[in-house]
This record gives C-alpha cells, structure tokens and sequence, in this order.
C-alpha cells in the first residue's frame, strides 16, 4: 500500500521507539502518558504490547518532550516506523512523529544530514531533495 515505506532493519537495532511532539500536561503521570501512546499507536491501526513509556529529558515550557516506548517485540516496532508517516493526515496527530531510538553519535549524524537538508532547500529552491537510509537524494 502506498503508505508502507521501507525501514532499513540495520537501523533499527533495539525495540524502543522515540514519540515526539505529543502535547504534555503539566502534572503528567505514566499511567496518562501511557494512555496518549496508545491513542497515538490506535491511530495507526497498531495495537503493540507496550513493555514501557515515560517521557525523557528536562520539562520546559516551550516543547514537550519525547516519549520512550519500549515494546515487547521488535516486529511491532517495524510496523509502527512504517505505518508513521499516516499521523500526518490524523486529525490532532499532525505535529507527532516516531522515531527509532537512536544512539548520541546517530542523533547527532542525523541532525548533521537535515540541517545540510534545510541548507540545500533554501539555496537551490528549484531542486527538490530528500533523505533515504541517511543520504541526501536529488532530482537530476
């Protein structure tokens, strides 16, 4: 189906995922954080044994912060990085994204490759360009 992508299974090392740009309550529990990963996964068609979800990082009151999602197996984890991109088009899920959790050094690689990204976009506006298994493509 049109919305399946390919996720390279050598990038996807572990079986937690990263849930990013869901709205935080102030006094948020895990039992509540729990409860919105799931309406995120329900909404992807994906029903996956979540072994754990908690939010990492610093609270701050500009951004909410990432959710870790540890699942029970790693096959739930590739459905769910591949069905991702139809939270696009979810009414109320438009700004959350998944992500496979990733090591420093790839987190930091990654951001290095979509800043570059951003950089060419905004220089050659007539050309479009994109990233696939961690590469810059171009239309010739």
């Amino acid at each position: 189906q049109w919305y399946q992508r390919r996720v390279p299974e050598a990038v996807v090392s572990t079986q937690s995922t990263g849930v990013f740009g869901l709205p935080e309550a102030a006094d948020e529990e895990d039992s509540a954080t729990q409860h919105r990963v799931k309406k995120v996964f329900s909404k992807l068609d994906c029903d996956p044994a979540v072994t754990s979800s908690t939010r990492v990082g610093k609270k701050t009151e500009t951004r909410p912060r990432p959710i870790k999602v540890t699942l029970e197996r790693r096959e739930d984890l590739l459905l769910l990085l591949k069905k991702a991109k139809l939270l696009r088009q979810a009414e109320g899920f438009r700004t959350v994204y998944l992500s496979p959790d990733l090591s420093r050094e790839e987190r930091e690689e990654s951001t290095r490759v979509y800043q570059t990204l951003k950089r060419l976009r905004r220089d050659n506006p007539g050309r479009r360009y994109w990233v696939r298994e961690g590469s810059i493509m171009c239309d010739v």
